[in-house]
């Protein structure tokens, strides 16, 4: 059996897990010419103020971070 997960959720728990290195996970907002550079999400550190990761897989990512359980899926946005 596997729980569903909301995008809104997911990307609060990845945040919880980043904000020890002072890092976030962004998402580009619709319509923007920016996500063909980004992608749908983004990793950006707070302190040095510049992009880390482009084009996240949001559901990967979380897996490996531990933001996401093996039992657990991102359910649709």
């Amino acid at each position: 059996m596997s729980f569903t997960v909301s995008e809104r959720a997911l990307i609060k728990r990845v945040n919880r897990k980043l904000e020890p290195r002072a890092h976030l996970l962004r998402k580009t907002r619709d319509g923007v010419c920016t996500r063909q550079d980004l992608g749908r999400f983004y990793v950006i550190d707070c302190y040095r103020n510049f992009i880390v990761y482009t084009h996240v897989g949001i559901e990967s990512f979380a897996r490996e971070l531990g933001a996401l359980a093996d039992d657990e899926i991102l359910g649709d946005a």
